[in-house]
């Protein structure tokens, strides 16, 4: 995996009580197994994907710039003549889980409907405007990574079209769309 719990420890992606918490730190590694292969595959498609775990699993490989440009981030001149750089893959992949999580614990689904529980000595509040933030990173990243894929493609044959999935580079707002 890319994604580790630490990253989850400060900033934008702080999850509360991930340090101490057993069932905190449960439920973060699960959503890590759930959705990190999730976003892989709708960023850059199955055989990728596959190509790139196996990679990432063995410890004996050979440097391959093809994938270590990706998890590392990379220097590149855009498609318009622009230096930019590239996020390590993990950036990309943290916040998709962190996205995903949130979602996820928002509201519990119980036989009476959707459910917020109750809380004691504080309010409820909706992290829409977090996760508006942390969505918008992660798209805003996805389209440097699909440009330096895009102009190089000969190195990239199997990732066409944005891995099949545009929705990740879309921003969204605070509606939805």
């Amino acid at each position: 995996m890319l994604t580790t719990r630490v990253q989850y420890q400060k900033g934008v992606l702080a999850i509360e009580r991930i340090v101490n918490d057993e069932t905190v730190k449960g439920a973060i590694d699960q959503a890590i197994l759930d959705y990190e292969p999730v976003f892989l595959q709708r960023a850059f498609g199955y055989e990728f994907y596959r190509d790139l775990m196996a990679y990432v699993n063995d410890t004996n490989h050979v440097t391959n710039p093809i994938y270590d440009n990706l998890l590392n981030g990379i220097e590149f001149t855009d498609s318009c003549g622009n230096l930019q750089k590239t996020e390590p893959l993990k950036y990309c992949t943290a916040r998709y889980v962190f996205f995903e999580y949130k979602n996820e614990t928002l509201t519990k689904n119980t036989t009476s409907g959707e459910m917020v529980f109750k809380t004691e000595n504080a309010d409820v509040v909706a992290p829409i405007n977090r996760l508006v933030q942390v969505w918008n990173e992660l798209a805003m990243a996805m389209v440097k990574i699909y440009d330096y894929i895009q102009i190089n493609n000969v190195d990239y044959p199997t990732i066409d079209n944005y891995g099949g999935d545009e929705s990740l580079i879309k921003k969204i707002n605070h509606y939805g769309i």
